[in-house]
């Protein structure tokens, strides 16, 4: 019998994004290079899952030690990757980010761990799944067909 440890589907893995960074004075505009060239934003996602009904991006990243909370909720980048996938891909609704940390200053232990007998449901409450908000864009308002979205 086949178990596996963890319960999500992988959406995308290594994946770039380059979306166009607004104009924060001039609503509707983008951000342009004194010579007219359009200013992007360039990241690159480690990898998308799917967990249930929720997407999830996954940083990799590896450690002296285990990040401290604070650290993972200021975390800019990640902050904006999700932004940045919300607009390249319109579709997708970003819940927050996971990140997996790599400890590089432990000795290995002797012994493998042993795969536990039941899945791991963890209910993502704990001090490193953080989601400090559930969305990182404003609410988006319909504008009824025919009226102006007010971009000139």
């Amino acid at each position: 019998m086949v178990r596996y440890v963890d319960d999500f589907e992988s959406v995308l893995s290594d994946h770039e994004l380059r979306v166009p960074i607004p104009d924060p004075f001039v609503a509707g505009r983008d951000l342009v290079a004194p010579g007219g060239r359009a200013l992007r934003y360039v990241s690159r996602l480690d990898q998308l899952i799917a967990e249930g009904d929720e997407l999830w991006i996954v940083r990799h990243r590896l450690a002296d030690g285990w990040a401290h909370g604070r650290g993972l909720l200021d975390d800019w980048l990640g902050i904006s990757q999700a932004w940045a996938a919300e607009i390249c891909h319109p579709q997708l609704r970003i819940a927050g980010n996971i990140y997996n940390e790599l400890r590089v200053d432990e000795v290995p232990p002797d012994e493998p761990a042993a795969i536990p007998d039941e899945l791991d449901r963890r209910n993502m409450t704990g001090a490193r799944h953080v989601n400090r908000r559930r969305d990182y864009l404003p609410e988006r308002r319909a504008v009824p067909r025919g009226a102006s979205a007010g971009f000139g």
